[in-house]
């Protein structure tokens, strides 16, 4: 067993011998903490629907997010983390990131749990809007409020989409 004292000695060696060989300082960035809920649902005020990721649907509709739940099962299931500047969302089913699709072919902006790491289009903003209950979303990566689709019809009713510009009806969630 290598004692403490040495291993600091010997972790601060590889250091200088780093930035000797290569000149680049190496320097460990620090974890950012995130304080998570990981029994989270959230339902849309306009429908009052549980928000479900859609697993059942294959292609392009893979991992959708659509208010359409009258009750909590393992699809309406999620951990929201809280980090420095953003939060996240991820499906507790699959444990993939929700993503904001900027580039989906059909449906610009949709919620869609496929992610397994976090990055611009995983960040997203919450903003309580009175009571401490009811939050608007908006996606960090095109600066959209998200809204539920709710007078839309068949597969893609209640889908998630960060689209709007404005806050109204279809953006309030309660979480």
């Amino acid at each position: 067993m290598v004692p403490q004292k040495l291993r600091r000695r010997l972790a601060l060696f590889a250091v200088a011998l780093t930035t000797i060989t290569t000149g680049v300082l190496v320097t460990a960035a620090p974890a950012q903490a995130a304080e998570c809920n990981n029994q989270f649902t959230f339902a849309s005020l306009a429908n009052g629907k549980l928000v479900s990721a859609e697993y059942s649907a294959s292609g392009n509709m893979y991992g959708f997010l659509r208010a359409r739940a009258d009750k909590a099962g393992p699809w309406e299931k999620f951990t929201l983390c809280k980090h420095t500047n953003y939060f996240t969302i991820q499906s507790n089913h699959t444990g993939l990131y929700v993503s904001v699709e900027l580039s989906h072919p059909t449906y610009n902006g949709v919620l869609r749990a496929r992610a397994s790491a976090v990055g611009p289009w995983e960040r997203l903003s919450k903003e309580n809007i009175g009571n401490g209950w009811h939050y608007v979303l908006s996606s960090q990566a095109n600066n959209k409020y998200v809204s539920a689709e709710v007078d839309w019809s068949g597969s893609v009713k209640g889908l998630l989409r960060a689209r709007a510009e404005s806050k109204g009806n279809w953006e309030v969630f309660g979480l």
